[in-house]
């Protein structure tokens, strides 16, 4: 089914399956408290420097890159940042009553790359199509989302 809503058009029930898999919780976001896993597994959010996903389908061939830096403690004790490039996965972020799903199967290509918002009131998710520019960071500061549609408007879809 698709539907139009503000310059975006969407497409609902669409979903593929991709490499790993990124959660993220947001409890509360004054002040920022989250938890992210990766895998299944929990990286401690004192341990988390950022989670960024950029996405930008303006240029041929698309940019699309998805990169998580933290820190991890080395045998010898000391902590060390460590930077993982993401895609191909899924990314998926609840903020409060809201969620954001990003499928990238082949990074660099729109094959296989899907954002799914449940940003309505009423719970109902769809795929958000239409867009130039796709933007998420997420660190103990900051917990945003904007996405950017082919008519030149911006819209923020987190923090809500």
């Amino acid at each position: 089914m698709t539907q139009t809503d503000s310059n975006l058009t969407y497409i609902n029930d669409a979903a593929i399956e991709a490499g790993g898999l990124v959660q993220v919780i947001v409890t509360q976001t004054d002040p920022i408290e989250f938890s992210l896993f990766l895998n299944q597994k929990q990286i401690q959010q004192d341990d988390i420097e950022s989670l960024n996903v950029y996405i930008d389908a303006s240029v041929n061939p698309i940019n699309t890159w998805a990169k998580l830096s933290h820190y991890v403690t080395q045998v010898d004790g000391e902590k060390q940042i460590e930077r993982k490039e993401l895609f191909p996965c899924t990314i998926m972020i609840t903020c409060m009553k809201h969620f954001i799903r990003i499928y990238c199967q082949n990074p660099g290509s729109s094959v296989g790359l899907f954002i799914q918002a449940g940003i309505h009131d009423n719970g109902t998710e769809t795929t958000l199509r239409d867009l130039t520019a796709f933007t998420l960071m997420i660190s103990s500061l900051l917990v945003q989302a904007t996405i950017k549609a082919t008519n030149g408007s911006q819209y923020s879809l987190l923090p809500i």
